[in-house]
């Protein structure tokens, strides 16, 4: 895995969370290949446009509330699998129960790296 394309997921992850903060859904939007899939709350896998954008409006109610605690990057040539382990930032317990949310991204020809599958609620 090379350090520069594991900075470039950080990347798509900082874009994402920044963008969906914003309310600016194009620039999320533009981190999905164009069919790129997203799992919904209801374990549903969509590809619909209108679902998908529904989803990432709903999700910035979550994003606000989001403590990442660690990302775990694999890459084979141009897909990678990333593992992101988070709990919401307001659990004040001593050990806050932990989410997993489970995505694929794909290098595209331009050399960025883009969303694939989006399982933001993991498994």
């Amino acid at each position: 895995m090379s350090a520069i394309d594991k900075e470039a997921i950080e990347a798509v992850y900082k874009t994402l969370v920044k963008s969906l903060l914003k309310k600016d859904y194009a620039t999320a939007r533009a981190l999905y290949v164009e069919q790129g899939a997203y799992v919904k709350a209801d374990g549903e896998l969509t590809q619909n446009e209108i679902e998908l954008n529904a989803e990432l409006e709903r999700f910035t109610d979550i994003i606000a509330n989001m403590a990442l605690v660690k990302r775990s990057i694999h890459i084979v040539e141009n897909t990678a699998l990333v593992v992101v382990a988070w709990h919401w930032a307001d659990d004040k317990s001593d050990s806050p129960e932990l989410h997993k949310a489970i995505d694929v991204l794909q290098k595209n020809t331009d050399g960025e790296w883009q969303f694939i599958i989006d399982n933001p609620m993991g498994l």
